[in-house]
């Protein structure tokens, strides 16, 4: 009995482990089943990004095709489109008997094309050219003439010329000096001096003897305005923005003709402002005979007299069409012309018998540096151009080209010839500075 009592006793005690080790076993058996559960429905999210991350990478993927057709696309263009123009200076040189343009590349100043224009210009110019060079007796009926200031990237330069049977403009192709057009701009010789909008757009002739202006459309070729004058114009430099140009009008000791700077709207012709130096009657004469319009102060211009070794300032404001003389500045012998550095704030004016004169901005326009050229490089100061990034100045004249560091204002170079003409800049230093930057 005692017996059976022990064993129903383990009995029990088995069964109660058998019940706490089920419910342990049940316990975990359900978290196990939450767990299953819950990476179940973590698989499911995790598919789901997945397949939303391959649909992006499928969407990324065809966008980087059509991006590296685009590419390919792009660099076909470029292998096919003509290389970019790069700043090149030229000038007109006299060896004797023979005419040649000098192409420079001012990187280096290294002359890397020498153009015999004897072979490649028409006849009539060609002697204008020679004529002019060889500085036959002037007044001259056969004379020549270079837009000088805001030379535009254009495919051509532009030639003034002019001879017994009229007056001209010669278009003459960049790369094999020929002649591409010509347009007449007058019945007879007149003295034409000339200007071009920066963007190209207009040629823009004052016509001395013949007492007005003439506007081209450089894209039709043809003049879309005569404006007549009552004196003698005599240069023509367009403002930065090509909405005006700024004219000296000269009396050629005319007493009975008046002197002053004109300012005209282009392409209407309009007369926006007049300053006078010397009304009809009077006999103190000033001879205004070239412009500049300064880009960095669009309010002033500068004006070169030949009656004395004379230079003025004006202030110009085209929206109350008024100018004012603000200063006048004498030089050795007459000034020819005055041009910016595209890279500093200075002026740089030729003066003939002399060489150049450095200057601060209008309207203060003091004198930074005086370099003296005439006679040891050359025996006359004519004109010259700054290379498109402004370190060095080119200076034609008779005895040909000086080549300066403007840094130092030292001439690094000298191509000497019988004769230099003119020298430009293309794209010209104004004209990257406008529209470059």
């Amino acid at each position: 009995m005692k017996a059976a009592y022990i064993l129903v006793g383990v009995l029990v005690v088995v069964l109660v482990a058998l019940a706490v080790i089920y419910a342990q076993a049940t316990g975990q058996l359900q978290q196990l089943s939450e767990e299953l559960k819950k990476t179940k429905e973590d698989n499911e999210a995790l598919k789901t990004q997945i397949s939303t991350l391959e649909k992006t990478a499928e969407q990324l993927k065809s966008a980087l095709a059509q991006r590296e057709e685009e590419i390919k696309k792009l660099q076909q263009q470029l292998q096919q489109a003509p290389a970019a123009p790069r700043g090149l200076v030229y000038a007109a040189v006299r060896e004797g008997k023979t005419l040649y343009a000098y192409v420079i590349d001012p990187t280096t100043n290294q002359l890397i094309a020498k153009v015999d224009l004897n072979s490649t210009l028409g006849p009539e110019l060609r002697d204008a050219l020679m004529a002019t060079l060889l500085a036959l007796e002037r007044p001259s009926t056969v004379e020549v003439w270079t837009p000088r200031y805001f030379l535009p990237d254009l495919p051509y330069f532009i030639v003034l010329f002019e001879n017994p049977k009229g007056s001209f403009a010669a278009l003459i192709d960049r790369y094999t000096f020929r002649e591409v057009k010509v347009i007449k701009t007058h019945d007879t010789y007149t003295r034409q001096y000339g200007g071009i909008t920066p963007d190209g757009r207009y040629l823009v002739i004052s016509q001395r003897q013949a007492q007005r202006v003439v506007i081209i459309d450089l894209q039709t070729f043809t003049v879309v305005k005569t404006v007549e004058l009552d004196a003698n114009p005599c240069d023509a430099a367009p403002s930065p923005d090509g909405k005006y140009f700024f004219i000296p009008v000269r009396s050629d000791k005319d007493p009975k003709k008046p002197e002053y700077t004109l300012v005209l709207e282009v392409p209407t012709g309009r007369e926006v402002a007049r300053y006078y130096f010397k009304r009809p009657g009077e006999e103190t004469y000033t001879e205004p005979s070239m412009t500049y319009w300064s880009y960095y102060k669009p309010n002033y211009g500068i004006l070169q007299g030949e009656a004395r070794p004379y230079e003025a300032v004006l202030e110009i404001d085209v929206k109350t069409g008024t100018a004012k003389l603000t200063k006048e500045v004498s030089y050795p012998s007459i000034a020819y012309m005055a041009v910016e550095n595209p890279a500093r704030e200075e002026v740089a004016v030729v003066v003939s018998e002399f060489g150049l004169y450095v200057r601060s901005l209008p309207p203060d326009y003091r004198v930074l540096k005086e370099v003296k050229l005439v006679p040891d490089y050359l025996k006359t100061a004519v004109q010259g151009v700054y290379s498109p990034d402004g370190r060095y100045f080119y200076l034609a004249g008779s005895g040909g080209l000086v080549v300066l560091d403007t840094s130092t204002w030292t001439v690094v170079k000298h191509f000497k010839a019988d004769a230099a003409l003119w020298a430009l800049s293309i794209p010209s230093g104004e004209w990257l500075k406008l529209y470059g930057k």
